[in-house]
């Protein structure tokens, strides 16, 4: 008789024992469970940051070349006007030696003149 009352509390402690187990089997696989949704949630997010940053390093790049092609045009610009001003500049200096040159002429007329009248 008392064996089998010993018989019977380990069987209930086994069967207490083994629901306490399988309470804490479950429970860690709903904690294990979050934290691979946690963790997968965190690696999406990380994913997006790195599909935006790589947008915003292609968007960045583009506006450098865009900005390099308006300096190169710029540049080029700027050289011809500056070619062209030169040219002003030498076609100006030669018409104000000529313009020289005809105003000397011309005091050198008018002196005579004034020498030929006295």
């Amino acid at each position: 008789m008392e064996l089998q009352r010993t018989l019977q509390q380990l069987r209930l402690h086994h069967k207490c024992a083994a629901a306490r187990m399988e309470a804490v089997t479950q429970r860690s696989a709903r904690d294990v469970e979050g934290r691979v949704d946690e963790l997968a949630s965190q690696i999406a997010n990380g994913q997006q940051r790195v599909c935006m940053a790589h947008d915003a390093v292609r968007d960045s790049e583009s506006t450098r070349d865009s900005l390099q092609q308006e300096l190169q045009h710029t540049h080029a610009a700027a050289t011809a006007t500056a070619a062209t001003h030169e040219q002003q500049v030498v076609l100006l200096q030669q018409d104000i030696a000529n313009t020289n040159s005809r105003v000397f002429a011309a005091n050198a007329s008018l002196v005579e003149a004034c020498e030929a009248l006295a």
